[in-house]
């Protein structure tokens, strides 16, 4: 069984990090790296049967010593006795052995069936709800996957994994394009480029983000370092993906224009200490010409789709509530909410 005998806790299993297990709130020692190896690949396959052979296998590859098999064995007991705090999660099968977890308390299992989930969502058009079902999937996540474990088994996960991470980091960005989040999902990817410069794909997701953000140029820029940097490390061009989206950009394109970012939901006005009071025609700023027409750049960018955090600060009484009064006295007529705090 999986659940604990009094002593401790329901066993719950961590991968997508450091390998970790924990008995309630207790986290469990694991013993020496070749036993984590064992637990890992018991864990990463919890439900099923795995033959000593495959263990063997796991731990050692094409490496394994005259000794694997009684070695196992040792890690086996080793770990019965780590885990006893959550039970008898550990069972002996006809074969092998068996890691018994219960539902959500393997962090591997929860993170493929929320991408599943916001799979689902995005293709049904809820891009909104598989964006945040992306990012909870994203957030299971505290390191390299397998970490702290040897092996073939542990470092053919690992890579699996962390190609998924980039995967899942890719559809969550589509859904949020989706939703007019332009600006704050090129800011994402472009460390995500920095961190994968071969991968086309997130390339091509942060062009549109800029693009869509109005910046042209910098969304060109992204392609033409692409180019640069494929030349260099591998010898070849852009994708055929890749340059009709640049083609597509430097013709102006209409289909490439995403949508508007989705509103706030904006709770019932309630009156705040400082808020200016409204009055007919805001009165004329004197002074404050290149102020203004920053600030209401900003909201067409806003009424756009486009927007931005703007820090306005100053002194206490130089005129920061006049100044915003006069550049946002629109804003509530061209369909944006307004509040002050």
């Amino acid at each position: 069984m999986a659940r604990g005998d009094g002593r401790g806790g329901q066993l719950r299993v961590d991968l997508l990090g450091p390998v970790r297990a924990r008995a309630g709130d207790v986290e469990l020692s694991l013993g020496p790296a070749r036993q984590r190896a064992v637990f890992a690949t018991l864990a990463a396959r919890a439900g099923a049967e795995v033959s000593r052979r495959e263990l063997i296998d796991a731990v050692w590859g094409d490496a394994a010593p005259a000794s694997a098999d009684g070695s196992v064995y040792t890690y086996v007991s080793g770990l019965r006795r780590c885990l006893a705090p959550a039970g008898e999660p550990l069972e002996k099968g006809q074969g092998g052995y068996r890691l018994r977890l219960p539902p959500g308390a393997l962090d591997l299992a929860e993170f493929d069936r929320l991408r599943q989930a916001a799979d689902q969502a995005a293709a049904s058009g809820s891009h909104r709800e598989a964006a945040d079902t992306y990012t909870a999937a994203l957030g299971l996540w505290r390191g390299e996957p397998f970490g702290g474990v040897p092996g073939p088994f542990a470092e053919q996960e690992r890579q699996r994994l962390l190609e998924r991470r980039i995967d899942v980091h890719e559809r969550r960005a589509a859904a949020l394009l989706e939703v007019g989040e332009h600006a704050d999902v090129a800011a994402e990817l472009a460390a995500l480029v920095a961190d994968h410069p071969l991968r086309e794909s997130l390339r091509a997701l942060l062009m549109l983000a800029l693009y869509r953000d109005g910046r042209q140029a910098e969304a060109l820029e992204v392609f033409h370092d692409a180019r640069r940097v494929l030349q260099q490390e591998l010898g070849v061009r852009p994708g055929p993906a890749l340059q009709e989206l640049n083609d597509r950009m430097l013709a102006g394109d209409p289909e490439l224009a995403g949508p508007r970012r989705e509103p706030a939901k904006v709770s019932p006005r309630t009156e705040a200490a400082d808020a200016p009071e409204p009055a007919g025609e805001p009165a004329p700023l004197f002074g404050r010409d290149e102020e203004l027409r920053l600030l209401r750049a900003k909201v067409d960018a806003l009424v756009a789709g486009r927007g931005h955090s703007v820090w306005v600060e100053g002194a206490a009484g130089i005129g920061k509530s006049e100044l915003l009064g006069t550049a946002l006295a629109d804003v509530e007529a061209r369909g944006c909410a307004l509040s002050w705090a």
